[in-house]
């Protein structure tokens, strides 16, 4: 048997791509799956899919209401067998994921890797929130024979830097989805895409976040050496995810980023050990965005905690992580990461790893004086890491090539047949 992840999968079938990241990603997919002999069809929603994607293709100029009738039909004209997509919550990807599941038609999701930098996640029906092995039971996970496959699973190429390519299809993106825009009227991939919201929400904010990533680590040299150093082993760390976040927005008990600041705060405030701090790491996608800054300081000040919370941008994060007592989130990939270095860590929403044995289970406001005896269980978590590695990552990147040995230059998976007999034995 073999899997999403398997290019070979993928022969002779008829696939479908929707939505990519922003880039030429799916233009590229669509080399590697046509190699292998499958038929591609791919939908367009704005001038930005289209710059990307110009040729073999449908431009949807619908509206969301007609939807639903479009894509069923097409899939079943065209005798559809695999739909890819990126990211399953956008609105015209939860609509497909519908109809797919009515047809018994298979859905694989793209997203942002579980396992962070080298990786991007590819599963089936859903990620995140919505992923199946969500659900797997931990105890089942920890009977696993992972290491017979361990040897297969081989070292990731390193992605290195990659910003620089993402910031250039974004803007190519944005011209094309504005000047296309009277070609899809109806597009309603996210409205601050276009002007003049956009010039607004977007154009701006991402000119500061450029001139602001040379400002705060100037700004902030002597708070985050007073943090790592002063402060090492007497701080709790509290990693911010991006505001719209989907991961919030459909997988957490927060509306947004103040509220869960608001929450953390208080509890801190009440139960933390008197001797203990608080940093809160802002998301460096955000930095032209939003800013936290007065929202931390007016509750800190309110609950009588000011000298004892901080707010930083730049603070490496591996070091962060290592340097603290534990770490507090709602559903941050970053959780992989503190669970690679075996710290204590509770998740406030719900995650692909918040597993019994894995992340601390009882309240925040216990968590303050317990993190100080509880330890994640490494054994174990070896074992669920190499699981999600198996069932849903693929060492690459959607913006950056890392290998010339496919078109979208990810590294597709070539497991042998020994090594999927022995995780379809267990599971």
């Amino acid at each position: 048997m073999e899997s999403l992840k398997n290019l070979y999968f993928y022969k002779n079938k008829n696939v479908l791509l929707l939505q990519s990241p922003v880039g030429p990603f799916f233009w590229r997919l669509k080399k590697d799956l046509e190699k292998v002999g499958a038929k591609v069809y791919k939908i367009n929603f704005n001038g930005g899919d289209w710059i990307f994607y110009p040729r073999s293709c449908i431009n949807y100029r619908g509206t969301v209401k007609e939807w639903e009738k479009f894509i069923k039909k097409f899939l079943q004209e065209n005798n559809v067998q695999v739909v890819l997509m990126f990211n399953d919550t956008r609105i015209y990807h939860q609509i497909v994921k519908q109809v797919c599941k009515e047809l018994g038609i298979l859905v694989g999701v793209f997203e942002w890797g579980y396992i962070r930098p080298d990786y991007i996640t590819l599963e089936s029906y859903g990620v995140n929130g919505f992923s199946h092995l969500i659900n797997f039971d931990i105890q089942e996970i920890a009977k696993l024979q992972v290491e017979k496959i361990e040897k297969y699973i081989k070292k990731p190429i390193k992605v290195g830097k990659w910003f620089s390519y993402r910031a250039f299809y974004g803007i190519m993106y944005f011209l094309a989805a504005n000047f296309l825009r009277p070609i899809f009227p109806h597009d309603q991939y996210y409205t601050s895409l276009y002007l003049p919201k956009s010039f607004r929400e977007e154009v701006i904010p991402w000119i500061k976040n450029i001139l602001t990533r040379y400002y705060y680590p100037v700004k902030e040299i002597k708070i985050i050496q007073k943090i790592l150093k002063e402060l090492k082993n007497k701080y709790f760390f509290v990693p911010l995810q991006v505001s719209n976040d989907s991961q919030i927005i459909y997988h957490s008990p927060f509306s947004n980023n103040e509220s869960f600041i608001e929450y953390v705060i208080n509890s801190f405030s009440k139960y933390a050990p008197s001797e203990t701090y608080l940093v809160f790491k802002h998301h460096p996608i955000e930095r032209g965005h939003k800013n936290y800054k007065k929202v931390i300081k007016s509750l800190s000040k309110k609950m009588g905690v000011k000298e004892r919370v901080f707010y930083v941008h730049e603070i490496h994060l591996p070091t962060a992580i290592k340097n603290s007592i534990g770490v507090i989130l709602i559903n941050s990939t970053t959780g992989t990461q503190v669970l690679d270095y075996g710290k204590p860590l509770i998740v406030l929403g719900n995650a692909i790893y918040k597993k019994k044995g894995l992340v601390y289970e009882e309240s925040l406001d216990n968590f303050w004086r317990d993190a100080y005896k509880f330890k994640p269980n490494m054994e174990l978590w070896k074992k669920f890491r190499i699981f999600l590695m198996y069932h849903s990552q693929i060492n690459g990147n959607f913006y950056k090539r890392i290998t010339n040995q496919s078109y979208t230059g990810i590294v597709w998976d070539n497991y042998p047949q020994e090594a999927y007999e022995i995780l379809l034995t267990n599971n």
